[in-house]
């Protein structure tokens, strides 16, 4: 039977942190040749919520030939589990230090778990398990790209009107881009040679007031 990557991690929430992680999982079993498996239908069973965080456990039967990849064994009773059957494991965490006596309390719950790689998921959270000597990989969210429109309505100049500011090398754009459409916001020494150029090219408006 063949080795597998197991992630315990609970139901797809579409959380692209966990989407990026998935798929970083999935490359790297393929490079140690293990059979990545996702368990998203383990449901999980709360034990208790304090504030944001909530405690819980998520029923399987660990297996000797497997790594599991499991929640932070603060909140996921699992992973405790797997510590004390001494199942190979990655625990993924993000934990935010707050530099109160919580982060002593948690220091001691990840105390026994020194020799468990973690996967962080912030820099923030990198650096305390890095405080504490546990090995640690940063896989920092990922987001999106944000996407510039495709289609421009204008292109804007928006400054004063004088030699300073260069308010001629635009218009020399607007020569070159005659199928572009400019608009120039501002007022200065030089606007009425602005203004007489503009109507020259015919796709540069030029705004002086701004009501």
């Amino acid at each position: 039977m063949k080795n597998r990557l197991i992630d315990v991690l609970g139901p797809h929430s579409g959380h692209p942190v966990y989407t990026a992680l998935r798929q970083v999982m999935l490359h790297l079993a393929r490079e140690i040749d293990f059979e990545y498996v996702s368990l998203v239908g383990l449901k999980r069973h709360c034990l208790f919520n304090f504030r944001t965080n909530a405690a819980y456990y998520t029923p399987f039967k660990p297996e000797r030939n497997n790594i599991y990849l499991t929640n932070t064994n603060l909140s996921c009773l699992e992973s405790w589990k797997l510590l004390a059957q001494n199942m190979p494991m990655v625990i993924v965490d993000e934990y935010f230090e707050r530099g109160s006596r919580i982060d002593t309390l948690a220091k001691l719950f990840f105390r026994p778990f020194r020799g468990i790689p973690f996967v962080s998921l912030t820099k923030r959270t990198h650096r305390f398990h890095v405080s504490m000597g546990i090995g640690s990989i940063l896989i920092p969210p990922a987001k999106k790209k944000i996407q510039g429109a495709k289609k421009r309505s204008y292109v804007l100049y928006l400054g004063r009107l004088v030699d300073s500011k260069n308010p001629m090398l635009f218009l020399e754009l607007a020569r070159q881009f005659r199928n572009e459409k400019f608009v120039m916001i501002g007022k200065g020494q030089l606007a009425e040679k602005v203004a007489a150029i503009a109507g020259e090219l015919g796709n540069v408006k030029l705004i002086q007031f701004v009501e």
